[in-house]
């Protein structure tokens, strides 16, 4: 009797080990289970910033070459050179606002000198658009065809007094805008680029009393050059601004979601020279017109109205 007690307390202690050893088991398998889910985690995150470094060293490589080639061209050439290297890059030159000091040798706009400055009209460009003032009575969405096509050449012109410039497309292959309250189908031909002295100005439109840093018109490269919103505009009836006589021919769009632009890029812009020699500071930007009576459209009420 005596050993059949002794056997069986023996036993229950043996389980109750056994069960205590499954549980701390079931802990350490949980606990390397965990520190597992952790480790791939880091693993992840590590390889998430290893790769956005080297996306930024990747770019930086490619704007220290840029301006080394630039440094190094002829005074002269290197005036259309720069533009050049710069829209090869797919940079982007529409809608930044940042405060910054005039170049140090760039003298003030002059404002009368502009051709379409004794030019008066009822439709006359550019204008401040106030956003909060458009009606919302687009029904249409904006379409703009073939995206990404590659423009089969394009001119880069220094004017010496801004760039501006034609885009010859394969058959086929020109891209195209429709929609919105557009009359018809347009196509990309043409563009103009404007930036100002500081980065505080530049654009010869103005977003709720504010000015950018440049304005592009009419990009020619359009995928890279496009906000993401591209619904977020102001649509009015204009003329043209920077070709005498400034004709009432024109519908604007202007896109109100802001694109980046690096300040290293203003700058080579305003080292442009003009047929004098001096530095194209600032682009030749016509003064306001004024809105008078004409409408603002656009698709959607603006937030912060």
């Amino acid at each position: 009797m005596f050993f059949r007690e002794t056997s069986s307390a023996a036993l229950s202690r043996s389980v109750s080990r056994l069960e205590t050893l499954e549980t701390e088991l079931l802990e350490a398998h949980t606990r390397y289970r965990d520190s597992q889910r952790e480790l791939y985690q880091t693993r992840s995150r590590l390889s998430r910033e290893v790769a956005a470094l080297r996306s930024e060293r990747d770019t930086l490589a490619v704007r220290v070459e840029c301006f080394q080639r630039l440094t190094a061209a002829d005074a002269q050439h290197s005036a259309l050179q720069k533009v050049r290297l710069l829209w090869q890059r797919g940079r982007k030159y529409v809608h930044t606002a940042v405060g910054g000091a005039a170049h140090e040798h760039c003298a003030p706009p002059v404002i009368e000198g502009h051709p379409c400055s004794d030019v008066s009209g009822l439709r006359q460009s550019p204008v401040a658009i106030d956003s909060c003032r458009a009606t919302a009575d687009v029904h249409r969405p904006l379409r703009i065809s073939n995206l990404d096509a590659i423009p089969r050449r394009m001119t880069v012109d220094n004017t010496g007094d801004r760039v501006a410039g034609d885009v010859f497309w394969a058959p086929g292959e020109t891209p195209t805008i429709t929609g919105g309250r557009l009359r018809g189908q347009f196509v990309y031909e043409l563009y103009d680029l404007h930036w100002g002295a500081n980065s505080s100005s530049g654009s010869e439109h103005l977003i709720r009393a504010a000015a950018s840093s440049a304005e592009l018109v009419s990009p020619p490269t359009l995928r890279e050059l496009l906000p993401r919103q591209l619904q977020r505009y102001v649509q009015y009836e204009g003329s043209f601004t920077s070709v005498p006589p400034c004709r009432e021919a024109a519908t604007w769009i202007v896109l109100l979601e802001p694109l980046r632009v690096l300040e290293l890029e203003l700058e080579l812009l305003r080292q442009l020279r003009d047929p004098s020699g001096q530095n194209i500071c600032t682009s030749l930007n016509r003064q306001l017109q004024p809105l008078a009576s004409r409408p603002l459209h656009t698709k959607h009420a603006h937030p912060g109205c």
